[in-house]
């Protein structure tokens, strides 16, 4: 049998315990109310995320192409790592491609 309790506190008083109790909950499991974005997402998300078709993204997934974590048979993904993995394969400018060619002349310049 549950206990119950007693008290004098205000309903106003009683929602602010809630509102406080729900807020660290929140908290503690990545989704706070304050207008952050969480870090783990489901499969879904993920693949939107990084806009890819979801039979595109469960490819990726399985041959290990893209970094995911699985619960059983759920595929989550890290939203930081999303997006070191979109980042990874830089394309060089111009700029950067004529600085490595000055470079590279200039290092092994024969005169």
């Amino acid at each position: 049998m549950a206990k119950k309790i007693l008290t004098e506190l205000t309903e106003t008083e009683i929602r602010q315990l809630f509102r406080e109790e729900l807020q660290q909950v929140l908290a503690t499991h990545g989704n706070t109310t304050q207008g952050t974005k969480r870090r783990i997402v489901s499969f879904a998300e993920g693949c939107e995320y990084v806009s890819i078709s979801t039979s595109h993204g469960y490819k990726l997934t399985s041959q290990g192409l893209i970094p995911h974590s699985k619960r059983g048979k759920r595929i989550y993904f890290d939203l930081d790592e999303l997006d070191a993995w979109m980042l990874a394969n830089k394309v060089k400018t111009v700029n950067d491609m004529q600085t490595e060619i000055d470079d590279y002349l200039k290092k092994n310049a024969k005169g």
